[in-house]
């Protein structure tokens, strides 16, 4: 494969996961409850607000995104941020649900694709 095209598409990768992250970081910090009732599963926030405020939690959880994104974007860390960005889209899959009220459910699928090319990207990457 040509080395220059691998390593620019590697590169738009990162940028585009690194948006995702920060933008929806930002939400969840900026509007936490908001963000928590139109993302989070109510049987979901249920468990979250038995433990922590969900305001509290959604805030932790867009600083925790924003600083997957930022690392992302700058390669600090990268094989690190690359393994938080799996167990963030594993528990977004999860809380979506794959099938939905007997259908596929479409956000859920294109978190899977993502999280395919996230985990090539980290088999390529040194730790």
């Amino acid at each position: 494969m040509n080395h220059l095209f691998s390593k620019g598409a590697t590169i738009l990768f990162r940028v585009a996961l690194a948006t995702i992250f920060l933008w929806f970081g930002f939400q969840a910090v900026t509007n936490p409850i908001l963000a928590a009732e139109t993302w989070v599963r109510s049987d979901f926030l249920a468990i979250i607000s038995a433990v922590v405020p969900i305001n509290i939690f959604m805030t932790l959880f867009g600083i925790f995104q924003i600083v997957v994104g930022l690392a992302l974007l700058s390669g600090v860390l990268l094989w690190w941020a690359l393994v938080a960005a799996v167990f963030l889209l594993v528990g977004i899959i999860v809380n979506l649900g794959i099938w939905v009220n007997g259908t596929i459910n479409e956000i859920a699928l294109r978190d899977f694709v993502i999280l395919s090319a996230v985990l090539l990207l980290l088999s390529e990457t040194r730790r």
